[in-house]
């Protein structure tokens, strides 16, 4: 483990202080945020024109839905090709095309296909930004701090995106948000090309995609340790999504309706920020790592005292200590990535080693009744 010279444990000012992570984090920041804002302006778009939630609901589902595709087939781009033109590949498309939504009067069936080549392009930007975060920090103390910064941010910019989302969009409007969001993209792009360096790829034979794939499945189900780390989240993710999503219906039947909903989330949301910086900040990262199992078994367990019917508060503290608990997966994630040879993490990321909470939990608050 590295520590500073006198000893002292590493800071999130220590990692910062990289100029190459400092503009990883930022990108991110600006693309989490800006995503969260195009998500509720693109779903407010498209139900004021169709007047459809089934429709609204689809355009949330495309927006997350490609990970199931993109991962497997273009996370290995991110071994194949020099992990930082990936990201900058993928932030000027997704700038160009987020743009052509605002474009007035776009057809329906037009505007489902953009939305998910966007998303499509999600997973091997994710994956190429994680596959480069330890060779830009290191793989020490210094790849857990910034790991542990880079999800938090990613949490606190949901919860942010969510509570400005709703009232940006109905202060600049709709179109004007999704150009906002194309400005992040294209910000995002600039940053990372200017501020990190240039790195070879990390894997130069060429693409193999059916062969890939199984290299990837051979690399983390082969391997007990990281077989162990995949299932162990899993456990702890299905848990997370199957209580998010009861959501809206379980706070209807007590009467609370949108805000109740907006309680429950909130709750789990910062939860895991708290969890994450609890495991990631204030404890050793071995000792982090002892936790894992502990926490996949108690995260379901609290979660599934939702069943007994709780008042709103009540059931907020439950869905509060059981997505802390849930952090575990973050330290997970970590772990997995430390642990895979760097000229395949794209593959066995992409393909098999995306854990996250976020996405299933912002999807239950944006669903429509």
């Amino acid at each position: 483990m590295s520590e500073p010279a006198t000893g002292r444990r590493v800071t999130f000012r220590d990692v910062l202080a990289n100029r190459e992570f400092r503009a990883l984090y930022v990108a991110q920041a600006l693309s989490v945020i800006g995503d969260q804002l195009a998500r509720i302006a693109v779903a407010l778009l498209i139900f004021h024109r169709s007047g459809s939630p089934l429709l609204t609901a689809l355009s949330l589902g495309l927006s997350y839905l490609p990970w199931a595709i993109g991962g497997p087939l273009l996370g290995g781009y991110a071994d194949r090709l020099p992990r930082r033109d990936v990201m900058v590949a993928c932030d000027i498309a997704r700038a160009i095309l987020v743009l052509g939504l605002a474009i007035p009067g776009l057809a329906l069936p037009v505007l489902f296909p953009v939305l998910f080549v966007v998303a499509l392009l999600q997973p091997p930007f994710n994956t190429a930004r994680a596959s480069l975060l330890p060779d830009v920090v290191g793989e020490g103390e210094e790849f857990v701090v910034a790991s542990t910064l880079s999800n938090t941010t990613v949490q606190l910019g949901g919860v942010l995106g969510f509570a400005i989302g709703g009232a940006a969009v109905a202060l600049i409007g709709a179109r004007t948000s999704i150009v906002v969001d194309a400005a992040t993209f294209a910000v995002s792009a600039w940053m990372v090309l200017r501020r990190v360096s240039p790195r070879p790829a990390a894997n130069t034979a060429p693409r193999d995609l059916l062969g890939e794939m199984r290299e990837g499945a051979k690399i983390v189900f082969g391997d007990r340790g990281l077989r162990w780390l995949v299932l162990t989240s899993s456990l702890v993710i299905g848990a997370t999504i199957a209580t998010a999503g009861a959501a809206v219906p379980y706070a209807a039947a007590r009467g609370g309706g949108d805000s109740a909903a907006g309680l429950l989330i909130a709750a789990m949301e910062l939860g895991v920020v708290v969890g994450t910086i609890l495991l990631g900040r204030m404890l050793r990262p071995e000792t982090a790592e002892r936790l894992i199992l502990p926490g996949a078994i108690a995260a379901p367990a609290v979660l599934a005292l939702t069943g007994f019917n709780f008042p709103i508060g009540v059931t907020a503290a439950i869905w509060f200590v059981g997505a802390a608990m849930s952090a575990v997966q973050v330290v997970a994630g970590r772990v997995f990535i430390a642990a895979v040879p760097r000229e395949t993490r794209g593959r066995a990321e992409g393909g098999f080693g995306e854990i996250r909470v976020e996405d299933p939990v912002n999807l239950a608050v944006l669903s429509p009744q």
